[in-house]
């Protein structure tokens, strides 16, 4: 990293250059300011999805909910991707990062975990693609239950090389777990 010594003239241009947009945030006043705090949440013990008086929230789907009537909605949410198709219709993509076995199937020693177990959570880990819809833009969004969109990526889903390519004689990866953070591209696939 390059060592840039800065005057105390080139510092006082910098600060008046930057007022401009600081300006218009203080000529909003304090009392716009202490209306945000005011509707500010704070540190709780309550076991709930809390959002300010200034928002709105509403649930669209949990754990273990059915998307398609062979498939179900992963654990731990991580990353969400938002894919418009159209103005009231788009694809929701959810990282499932990691599980708990706690409440996956109860058995918090490895050691005494089985085979149907693991796979239970190697079922709930990966990701979720589901469409969600809307009547209009006032209106919540829903799941489309049962979409040909639906359907589930999990530790043990087959995913394909690209190009038929071939790696240690196999042509496909198998499952994706520990999704974390993620993106979308300018095109619409997921990062």
């Amino acid at each position: 990293m390059k060592n840039t010594k800065y005057s105390r003239r080139s510092f006082i241009k910098f600060l008046g250059m930057s007022y401009p947009m600081v300006a218009p945030i203080s000529a909003l006043g304090s009392s716009v300011v202490k209306n945000v705090y005011d509707q500010s949440i704070f540190p709780s013990s309550k076991d709930d999805f809390v959002v300010s008086n200034l928002l709105r929230s509403e649930k669209l789907i949990s754990w273990n909910d059915p998307i398609s009537k062979t498939d179900f909605f992963g654990f731990n949410n991580d990353f969400n991707a938002f894919i418009p198709l159209s103005k009231n219709n788009a694809l929701l993509w959810t990282n499932h990062e990691y599980i708990h076995p706690l409440f996956v199937h109860g058995e918090m020693s490895a050691e005494k975990k089985n085979k149907s177990q693991v796979d239970l959570e190697m079922y709930n880990m990966g990701g979720s693609i589901t469409e969600i819809k809307r009547e209009n833009k006032a209106s919540p969004w829903k799941i489309v239950y049962d979409s040909d969109f639906n359907r589930r990526i999990t530790g043990k889903t087959k995913i394909p090389f690209s190009k038929n390519t071939e790696i240690n004689g196999q042509s496909h990866s198998l499952g994706m777990v520990c999704n974390c953070a993620g993106g979308v591209t300018p095109w619409g696939t997921i990062l």
